[in-house]
């Protein structure tokens, strides 16, 4: 209902017709004169940066996505053709592949605009991830899937980074966006901490590696006004400290860090304006207003990148040496579980797929096309899918896109491995077990083999009977034994037929008590809850001591006692 009204071709023609007759020029000259007032803006000139914000699912699915991405571009381009001064900037490559593929016509304006400098190419990730839940070669994907459909369909990369409501960002992210192209970093969440308000509005932000990205975290839309901080800490959050290149991590104090400010603060404030979430922004309305500012000398229209080039005038910003925690949102990383674990296995099952293809590749096989793969995953990274704060039938979407991904990648993982075994010599084993290797460190670890007796034996390359052990789950008969394989590579076993099983004999004794059990070597005493399954005691034999006070391995669950945003 909201977005229809702020949608209206009616509301938008009566605001066409009074803005022709100046109707709001008074208005806005007395409106900003309350607002310089109130919000302390004395001597800060505003730079206004139109976007969008649209959650690629959120309260409504994929499907209504497209819908609002094509009404966000096609208001757009209807605004650039009543205002030359007017220019759009969008956060993920994503949504220009949408228009591309559904509005080939309206793409190719897209394509004009972009030339001219009218529409801007943000953020360089396909999509605005969480960067918390996922893992590096996913952070790696959403830069070079996203910078490389900027280069394909643009001809540049995005220099600015832009995750505006992404749920907090970890350590290496500078490095990985400055490796790729990102020479600056916009986000707007930082202004939303619970407990403790982030120093610093502009800063450099610094990674482990000594990479660093210049920053602006500071609140847009609507939110300049209702949020704490607001317009009114603009100058308070980008005041100059005493000393230049001064480094600041989580161990300082932030009210020390505050008394450490000069009354010195950056002049210039970016005004990231546009209606969001929904997308649909910048609304006409916004546009008239700042357009009378403009008029008035207080406003200039300009992109991200050009402001982010204005604010590297300024030589003594300070330095942030480590994450960025966001103080709201943490229920997130316990909601909907289920899809942070089909993520997990499939970013693994991915890199296999691809290093498994490059040693098939050796021997001639064709190099599957796994793009496709990797971008149902990145936006099912989104940061309200993976999080878990979309409505359910996001989730139903969600669970079919793993189901591909999986089914998919199953077989051409499926496809390598055959080519690599017919071309590994194995001629000397009864029964050859190949076992690959995609870490890069040798790794030693238990393996289990399917067998059909129970009188098996394993073999390593070299004839050296192993340790085995076998056991029954269900109606299957598994052997495990203990393998050693190089990095990124592989060793064959041979499973051959004994005389007899293998009886190993141990120092372990377990007892059956009436409240516990009891697990004991030469070296400990474990005693385990037999209701609870907690571990009341750890006693070390050696030291004569025990090592644990109280209940360990105590598994508890609490009510989450939340008034609002249960998901979050």
């Amino acid at each position: 209902m909201i977005d229809e009204i702020l949608q209206s071709k009616l509301k938008n023609r009566l605001i066409k017709w009074l803005d022709t007759r100046n109707f709001f020029y008074p208005g806005t000259k007395i409106l900003f004169k309350i607002i310089r007032l109130i919000f302390n803006l004395k001597g800060v000139q505003i730079f206004s940066i139109g976007q969008s914000h649209l959650d690629a699912c959120w309260r409504w699915v994929r499907k209504e996505t497209i819908r609002k991405n094509y009404i966000t571009f096609s208001n757009a381009l209807e605004h650039m053709e009543m205002f030359p001064f007017f220019k759009f900037s969008c956060s993920s490559p994503q949504y220009f592949e949408w228009m591309e593929i559904y509005f080939p016509k309206m793409f190719k304006k897209i394509q004009q605009r972009v030339n001219e400098g009218r529409i801007e190419l943000l953020g360089g990730m396909w999509i605005e991830p969480d960067i918390n839940l996922i893992n590096g070669e996913s952070i790696v994907r959403q830069r070079l899937y996203g910078q490389r459909y900027y280069l394909s369909k643009f001809g540049k990369v995005s220099e600015v980074a832009w995750l505006s409501d992404t749920f907090g960002f970890n350590w290496q992210l500078p490095q990985i966006l400055e490796k790729s192209g990102g020479k600056y970093f916009y986000t707007n969440k930082m202004c939303w901490n619970a407990e403790n308000e982030f120093p610093f509005s502009i800063f450099y932000w610094k990674s482990p590696d000594g990479s660093k990205i210049l920053t602006y975290s500071f609140p847009y839309s609507l939110n300049l006004f209702v949020q704490d901080p607001n317009l009114g800490g603009f100058k308070r959050l980008c005041s100059f400290l005493s000393k230049a290149d001064l480094e600041f991590n989580y161990d300082f104090d932030f009210k020390k860090i505050n008394k450490m400010k000069t009354k010195q603060h950056v002049k210039e404030l970016g005004l990231v304006y546009g209606i969001g979430d929904g997308g649909g922004g910048p609304l006409l309305e916004e546009i008239i207003i700042l357009k009378d500012l403009m008029r008035q000398g207080q406003n200039k229209f300009i992109t991200a990148l050009d402001y982010f080039k204005i604010l590297e005038k300024y030589e003594n910003y300070p330095i942030w040496n480590d994450e960025l925690y966001l103080e709201f949102h943490r229920g997130v990383y316990t909601t909907h579980a289920w899809i942070k674990d089909a993520n997990r296995r499939m970013e693994i099952k991915l890199k296999n797929l691809e290093i498994m293809s490059v040693f098939s590749n050796f021997f001639g096989s064709k190099y599957p096309n796994v793009e496709n793969l990797w971008r149902l995953l990145l936006f099912n990274q989104f940061h309200d899918i993976l999080p878990g704060s979309s409505i359910p039938e996001v989730y139903e979407e969600s669970k079919e896109d793993f189901k591909k991904i999986r089914a998919k990648a199953n077989k051409l993982e499926k496809d390598s491995l055959e080519i690599l075994i017919k071309n590994i010599n194995t001629t000397n084993f009864e029964n050859p077990v190949v076992i690959f290797n995609t870490l890069n460190w040798d790794r030693t670890g238990i393996v289990k083999v399917p067998i059909n007796e129970e009188n098996n034996t394993i073999l390593d390359s070299q004839n050296n009977e192993l340790i085995t052990q076998m056991i029954k789950e269900k109606d299957k008969k598994f052997l495990l034994f203990n393998a050693s394989i190089p990095s990124l590579g592989y060793s064959v076993f041979n499973l051959i037929k004994s005389k007899a099983s293998s009886d190993i004999q141990t120092d372990l004794v377990i007892r059956d008590e009436k409240n516990f059990i009891s697990l004991e070597n030469r070296y400990i005493i474990v005693r385990i809850n037999k209701i609870h399954g907690y571990i009341s005691s750890i006693f070390h034999k050696i030291l004569d001591k025990e090592i644990i006070s109280g209940k360990a391995n105590w598994i508890q669950m609490y009510k989450d006692d939340l008034p609002k945003d249960s998901a979050w």
